[in-house]
């Protein structure tokens, strides 16, 4: 399994994976065998990919994408010259097929394609690529002197025999993530194939190579493998029947020719672009006589070399040369980048924090600061209070925008011998541009701020004894709404009691002490906590029946009435068992992505001694994981809620809200049962899905609901 994108900076630090590469990097190819524990991508994430793809081909988008057919005929992502749609687009998944296996089916039933091989270039414009990209640059960086512009990445997909390309060579230092499937890499040094081939050519391609491969380097890649070779190295990818991905980021070599600096060679490219709109139009004819043609010409050609003169002596060419290598830095190197996201008037309750890793960088030119974050670029007065902003939020502390907005608008700040007052609007304007270029994470939920023993009564949840059964009304019904939607859990005591659950407790304690080892599930912190798959059609499945009826408004609300049942277990914690760390059940996804909520049932009085469920309200809406320091103020454990209650008591919660089992520190166990519904929509990665393992469909929750009263 990949590492959860909230792990992925985590599991890169923690490998000695950059040390291995730099002892090979530059001389040789070597192989690391799964150095992350599993593939660094997870699949849906190339489904994404290519449904964004297939939407931005649709919109009259040029892309840089090929399909291979069977013949390896290409079919191109480009835009025609006449704007006709590409014949590529219908061939791309769509979001309604919901996962890449399945396009893969449809594509492949289609006999030219039984056989394809896709091609992406510069994935890393769509985000989740360009998060992992970054963190893989950043601790490379510590071991390797690799180039820092020009930096580029490819996907490769397909079942194809061989690289459609055949051997080739490219000036590029190449290194390949296998995230699915099989793929043999046969590597041959320039000196080698020259001298095997004959050839004297540098860009030369060979669909015939069998009687040199017994001089080739060969390796065989499975997913979670990562494979490094050098530059100038030729090399030809073989497949088989399954269909496998890659993801390859390639460093490029510069030539003799690459002797002017892609920074100024790009700010020179802008600076002709700024000179073409302060220059007067051509005429739309020109003059009919030779000799006024040539003196036009002529006045056109020294105004042009004028303007440009101009320009360059103007600190004008400064900015330009100085934007351009601020992108280039906190872009990583890479020339294309994401788009910023919409930009989203800022309230003062959000809290915001800076990634000391990826800083906000600036430069100085003349009386202007340039501001720079994840390849995007702003202008603003060079004083000392905006250079005072930006050094806070590196800091990697969260703040209130609403405190960022007291403290540094209004007020006064001398620079370049001129005094200049930054208003609220300004600083402002340039936290929201912070935000959407991602410089900045986000939560959108209030710090808790009650006092007492309720710190949450600011967010609505008040405390979990005070939370009457929901099915008491239609005020509570639409207040759980609230609460689920807004905090991703809602707390339901005593929903249970009687026999019913006495039975259920009984049956799981039962089920647990005959359970062979090969059934107890995989958890967070397992020794003395013992995860165990119910059956339906026992105690445990009556007292789900009943859970199901009470809540049943609540349940359609967040899944459907046809959101399917694909977890059904027992979680028992024993007197000893650790603290979990703190984690989700799925990963966030975006709007195309299914909603998978669990309900939680204690069998048992819970009180904090016997380890309760702790949980982070709010969490399941943004990605605050995404940055350490705002990670840490986010789940700091004051801001935990921790479950009690009598036996009986449901906890409905979204997968994505962040949470954890406690230790048990009485002297007897907590068993709970619990059961996960699944939405319409692209399944997220997670751990509880045991239900679609096991024969037959699972049932829907319209199954389990109450009939309609006519």
């Amino acid at each position: 399994m990949p590492p959860p994108e909230h792990d992925r900076r985590r599991v890169l630090e923690s490998s000695d994976w950059a040390e291995s590469l730099a002892a090979a990097w530059g001389r040789r190819p070597v192989v690391l065998r799964s150095p992350f524990g599993g593939p660094l991508f997870r699949v849906d994430e190339f489904f994404r990919l290519l449904t964004g793809i297939r939407a931005e081909i649709e919109e009259g988008e040029g892309v840089d994408v090929g399909l291979y057919d069977r013949d390896r005929v290409a079919l191109s992502g480009s835009t025609a010259s006449d704007r006709t749609l590409s014949p590529l687009a219908p061939l791309l998944p769509e979001p309604k097929e919901k996962s890449l296996g399945a396009w893969v089916r449809r594509l492949r039933s289609d006999p030219r394609f039984e056989t394809f091989g896709l091609f992406v270039n510069a994935a890393q414009t769509h985000r989740p690529f360009w998060l992992a990209m970054r963190e893989v640059l950043r601790v490379l960086g510590r071991h390797v002197a690799a180039p820092t512009s020009s930096l580029n990445t490819d996907v490769f997909i397909g079942n194809y025999r061989r690289t459609t390309f055949g051997v080739h060579r490219d000036r590029l230092d190449n290194l390949m993530f296998m995230v699915q499937g099989r793929r043999t890499m046969r590597l041959w040094s320039d000196a080698v194939w020259r001298e095997r081939t004959g050839t004297e050519s540098e860009d030369e391609t060979f669909q015939e190579y069998d009687e040199h491969v017994d001089a080739a380097e060969t390796f065989e890649l499975h997913a979670g493998d990562v494979l490094y070779w050098p530059a100038d190295t030729w090399h030809v990818g073989e497949g088989d029947e399954e269909v496998s991905i890659s993801f390859n980021l390639d460093f490029p070599i510069a030539d003799d020719d690459d002797r002017v600096h892609p920074v100024v060679r790009e700010a020179f490219t802008g600076l002709i672009d700024l000179a073409a709109r302060e220059l007067e139009p051509p005429p739309p004819r020109p003059p009919l006589l030779a000799e006024a043609a040539t003196g036009a010409e002529e006045h056109r050609i020294e105004a042009s070399v004028g303007k440009l003169r101009e320009l360059v002596r103007s600190a004008r060419f400064e900015v330009t040369v100085a934007r351009e290598y601020l992108s280039r830095v906190t872009a990583c190197g890479f020339d294309a980048f994401p788009a910023a996201d919409e930009r989203r008037a800022l309230d003062d309750g959000t809290i915001v924090a800076g990634d000391p890793a990826f800083p906000i960088r600036s430069i100085g030119v003349e009386d202007v600061l340039l501001v720079g974050a994840c390849g995007h670029t702003r202008a603003l007065p060079d004083v000392p209070v905006v250079r005072e902003l930006i050094e806070l939020l590196n800091g990697g502390q969260a703040h209130r925008a609403g405190d960022l907005l007291d403290r540094f608008a209004d007020r006064w700040s001398e620079g370049a011998g001129r005094r200049v007052r930054l208003t609220r609007e300004v600083v402002k304007d340039l936290l929201e541009h912070l935000i959407a270029w991602r410089a900045l994470a986000t939560l959108d939920v209030a710090a808790p701020t009650g006092t007492g023993d309720d710190p949450w009564e600011p967010l609505g949840l008040r405390s979990p004894r005070s939370l009457d059964d929901v099915t008491a009304g239609a005020e509570e019904v639409e207040r759980g709404r609230r609460l689920a939607r807004s905090e991703g859990v809602v707390v339901v005591p005593a929903l249970v009691s009687g026999d019913r659950l006495v039975a259920c407790r009984e049956h799981v304690v039962r089920a647990l002490e005959s359970a062979p080892d090969g059934m107890l599930g995989r958890i967070h912190a397992p020794r003395l906590r013992h995860d165990l798959p119910l059956e339906l059609d026992s105690p445990a499945g009556d007292v789900l029946r009943e859970v199901v009826a009470a809540l049943a408004p609540l349940l359609v609300d967040l899944v459907g009435a046809e959101g399917r049942l694909v977890e059904f277990s027992s979680l028992t914690s024993r007197p000893g068992a650790v603290a979990q760390v703190k984690h989700p059940d799925s990963t966030i996804g975006d709007d195309g992505t299914a909603r998978l909520v669990t309900v939680f049932v204690s069998l048992e009085e819970v009180t904090e001694e016997s380890g309760p469920l702790g949980v982070w309200p709010g969490t399941h809406r943004s990605r605050f994981f995404e940055d350490e320091a705002l990670r840490e103020q986010v789940l700091d454990r004051r801001r935990e809620l921790r479950v009690t209650g009598p036996a009986g008591t449901a906890v409905v919660m979204d997968s994505r809200t962040w949470h954890r089992g406690r230790g048990n520190r009485s002297d007897r166990p907590r068993p709970v049962f619990y059961f996960s519904l699944l939405s319409a929509g692209e399944r997220p990665s997670g751990p509880t899905y045991t239900m679609l393992e096991r024969d037959g469909a699972p049932p829907t929750l319209s199954t389990f609901l109450p009939p309609v009263r006519s």
